[in-house]
């Protein structure tokens, strides 16, 4: 709407496009950055995340009412397609699971039904949140600034030497997403997006920081995939010589001055006898560059025990809820099994296995052909390598927020 005041026009947006914007800017705060997760596990907040998903929900409802467009375009994109074939192998796999495992899971069954039917439909609400008109050119400048707090926080998070954060976890920074994987994973995959949206003579500073945050998880798969993308952008030209030398110079002035800074607080001085009475980051190094340490072995026993389990089902799975039932009831090491491929193959057997498979697959496919991209193949390659690392990969907001991003960025591009 155009606005003329005398000589003097100038532009409104509507209350809907603001609204729009508005729900964009709290979903990337909420949810991609994990401020929502992060401060209710902490007690930092009342608000259940929960919440957050049931309100973007019901917004999502009311503009496709208004809208409804927006909900078919959704389903012209393969991830919307997977959508629709993950909720239907959800509510077939529920009542199987009821009918051969209701009286010995129970109560479980519900509980990871819940979970994954939530999930499906937020990652629906974030693909047509971002497919709202103007939200993806917001997006452009808010997702690299959100990428550059995770980092940020990452940096942040390693000085506090807390049992919550880095000193929990031997000096490995986790930031918001609670677990340090988990940080190394979005960042790596918003990198890979988001580079494209930086002015090319900042994209040296831009990616220095990023990797930084990353480096701080001590993360054994994220290191060598960091590598990777690196070369990947090197051989890609994202950046030139110009953004290298300015960059280098940035940043070193950057590092004297937050170097001279945190010299002086409390948190500099904790972090000497942390470094003094603490071998954790020693320990860690030792496990990334020794494949047979401790905390291997702990991971190799793990997977023996639910692999074992799986065998019980190994062609439809020993149905929903069951993984959970498992580590509860049975398993040794009272773990999760840290694998996402297990995971599915115990959850929904071979079928499960196959759809997991098929996201990464259906990334490709948007605008009603299929198109190849080289950002793409790199973020699945993320994607397949993060599932031997975590089970959380189908219900993890910020997972769950950059599929929806990759495919709205790249329809954007194509168009």
């Amino acid at each position: 709407m155009t606005v003329s005041l005398g000589n003097i026009s100038f532009s409104l947006k509507s209350p809907v496009v603001i609204a729009d914007n508005v729900l964009l800017l709290a979903a990337v705060f909420f949810f991609y950055c994990e401020f929502g997760m992060h401060n209710y596990f902490h007690g930092l907040s009342t608000f259940p995340p929960i919440n957050g998903v049931y309100l973007l929900t019901s917004y999502i409802a009311i503009r496709s009412v208004i809208e409804p467009r927006l909900f078919l375009q959704v389903f012209s994109k393969g991830l919307g397609v997977w959508v629709i074939l993950a909720l239907v192998m959800l509510m077939l796999n529920y009542v199987l699971t009821w009918a051969l495992y209701g009286n010995v899971y129970e109560r479980i069954i519900d509980d990871i039904a819940s979970i994954n039917l939530t999930s499906y439909i937020l990652l629906f609400d974030f693909m047509v949140l971002l497919a709202l008109p103007t939200n993806l050119s917001l997006l452009r400048w808010l997702l690299p600034v959100a990428l550059i707090f995770g980092a940020l926080n990452n940096i942040y998070d390693i000085t506090l030497f807390e049992d919550d954060y880095g000193y929990g976890y031997d000096f490995r920074a986790a930031g918001n997403y609670l677990n340090p994987n988990a940080s190394a994973q979005i960042l790596l995959m918003g990198l890979v997006i988001s580079i494209g949206m930086v002015p090319s003579n900042l994209r040296f500073v831009y990616i220095s920081i990023i990797s930084i945050g990353i480096l701080l998880t001590l993360s054994r798969g994220a290191i060598p995939i960091l590598i990777l993308v690196l070369l990947y952008l090197i051989i890609g030209r994202k950046f030139n010589l110009k953004a290298v030398v300015m960059g280098l110079v940035a940043l070193s002035a950057l590092t004297i001055i937050v170097w001279g800074s945190f010299k002086t607080t409390r948190s500099f001085d904790r972090m000497v006898e942390y470094l003094k009475y603490n071998n954790g980051i020693e320990s860690r190094l030792a496990q990334i560059v020794n494949p047979s340490s401790t905390k291997i072995g702990i991971r190799k026993t793990v997977f023996e025990e639910h692999f074992q389990f799986y065998q019980k089902s190994p062609i439809i799975g020993n149905g929903l809820g069951s993984s959970k039932y498992f580590e509860k009831q049975y398993s040794a090491s009272g773990h999760s099994s840290h694998f996402m491929y297990l995971h599915m193959l115990n959850e929904f057997g071979i079928p499960g296995l196959i759809l997991l498979f098929g996201l990464p697959v259906s990334l490709f496919y948007f605008n009603t052909r299929w198109h190849f991209d080289w950002d793409v193949v790199v973020f699945g390659i993320i994607f397949l390598i993060a599932g031997i690392q975590s089970h959380n990969l189908l219900d993890a907001y910020s997972m769950l927020f950059s599929y929806a991003m990759v495919v709205a960025v790249k329809s954007k591009e194509r168009v």
